[in-house]
């Protein structure tokens, strides 16, 4: 499958956790102080990442490999460099 398709799969499944966030979390928006509002936002916003790089890795988008290797390495869990 070709890397653009992949990575189009993976914004949309990104878009559609922003859609439910906006949705359900963020539906009553201005109802809230704005550190509830910050809180709510980054909730949504980090599940979205995570949602984003995990269909790329589980799709074996080539880029996303790229970052989860030098993650490892960054934490100590991968092969070093030579």
């Amino acid at each position: 499958m070709a890397s653009g398709i992949k990575i189009t799969i993976a914004a949309l499944c990104m878009a559609g956790v922003c859609w439910a966030g906006q949705n359900t979390l963020l539906a009553s928006w201005a109802e809230h102080g704005v550190l509830m509002r910050a809180i709510l936002l980054g909730c949504v916003v980090s599940v979205a990442a995570v949602v984003y790089l995990g269909v790329s890795l589980l799709l074996k988008n080539e880029e996303m490999e790229d970052f989860a290797g030098g993650l490892k390495r960054k934490l100590g869990r991968g092969k070093k460099a030579a």
